[in-house]
């Protein structure tokens, strides 16, 4: 699965976010479905409810710089440690 969404709802400065995983189903009787079910503020008929946890592979966001004048590229990895920034040269 693929989540794309912008920062912010005003300057582009902000830029946009990107997460990148696997949609995993979660039936009922697992503990996540039923923590899920006893949170949720409203009854939950059986069969009505498709659950799916986010395995995140990586993540990333896209801004402008302070000047405005290149993009700044920030990314993690699963797996890998910390986070990589790269910038693109006017």
């Amino acid at each position: 699965m693929s989540l794309h969404s912008s920062v912010s709802t005003s300057a582009t400065a902000d830029g946009d976010a990107k997460l990148h995983g696997r949609a995993v189903p979660i039936t009922e009787g697992e503990a996540e479905f039923d923590q899920f079910r006893a949170a949720w503020p409203h009854e939950v008929k059986p069969g009505a409810l498709v659950l799916f946890r986010i395995d995140v592979i990586d993540a990333s966001q896209v801004r402008l710089s302070e000047a405005r004048d290149h993009h700044i590229i920030e990314s993690w990895r699963a797996g890998e440690r910390g986070t990589r920034t790269v910038r693109s040269d006017p």
